[in-house]
């Protein structure tokens, strides 16, 4: 899987899982995983647990940077250690 990530330096409001997953080139069920398993930062503005959901892109780069290479293997999130726009 190859995630694309924010190259531009705004900052989308993903309003939905859908969006959430599109952003991230996974599935729907994939990013919900990731929430539970590797806190994947989505906010809940409603507070409980299975209402609506929002994500920043800027803190979900931020959260794909900040793990590590071990996690991102489990996870199936084959990104490149490369900065984006780098090429290898």
């Amino acid at each position: 899987m190859n995630m694309i990530m924010n190259q531009s330096g705004d900052n989308r409001i993903l309003h939905c899982w859908k969006e959430i997953a599109d952003y991230l080139s996974a599935g729907v069920r994939t990013v919900q995983r990731w929430e539970s398993e590797f806190k994947l930062p989505v906010r809940r503005p409603r507070g409980t647990k299975r209402s609506a959901v929002l994500a920043f892109s800027s803190e979900i780069d931020a959260w794909i940077m900040a793990l590590p290479a071990a996690q991102r293997a489990s996870a199936n999130m084959g990104m490149a250690d490369t900065a984006p726009g780098q090429t290898t």
